[in-house]
C-alpha cells in the first residue's frame, strides 16, 4: 500500500471514530453494539498509527487526540450508572489501551488517557 493510501485509510478511519463517539446513550448494555464498534474502530486506528511509525510516515494526530478528548469527556458526563463494556475480551489488553477500559474512566491515569 502506497503511503498516501495508507493515511487515506487511516483519515477514514478517523472519520468514522468521529461519527460514532457520540453516537447514543451510555445506557447499562443497550445499544452495546454502537460502543463496542466505537473502540474496535479506535483499536484499528491505534494500529495504524503504530504501522504508520514503522513507515516513518508523518500524520498530523492533533485531530485524533482532540476526538479522544471529547469522547472521553462524553462518557464521563453521559454514562448511565452501571454502564460496563462487559463483552470485550480486553483482559489481554493493557489499561493504555484506554478505549477498551472506557467505562472505568476514573480509574484510568492521565498517561494511560493519552495514549493514541
Amino acid at each position: 500500500m502506497s503511503d498516501e493510501d495508507f493515511i487515506k485509510e487511516l483519515t477514514n478511519f478517523i472519520s468514522v471514530y468521529k461519527k460514532y463517539k457520540l453516537d447514543g446513550p451510555l445506557v447499562k448494555h443497550d445499544h452495546f453494539g454502537m460502543h463496542e464498534e466505537t473502540v474496535l474502530t479506535r483499536e484499528s486506528i491505534h494500529d495504524l498509527i503504530e504501522d504508520a511509525r514503522e513507515r516513518n510516515i508523518n500524520f498530523d494526530t492533533e485531530e485524533l487526540k482532540q476526538l479522544d478528548k471529547e469522547w472521553q469527556s462524553y462518557v464521563r458526563t453521559n454514562r448511565a450508572e452501571g454502564f460496563a463494556l462487559v463483552d470485550l475480551n480486553r483482559e489481554q489488553n493493557p489499561r493504555s489501551l484506554w478505549w477498551f477500559w472506557v467505562d472505568q474512566i476514573d480509574s484510568l491515569t492521565d498517561e494511560e488517557l493519552a495514549t493514541l
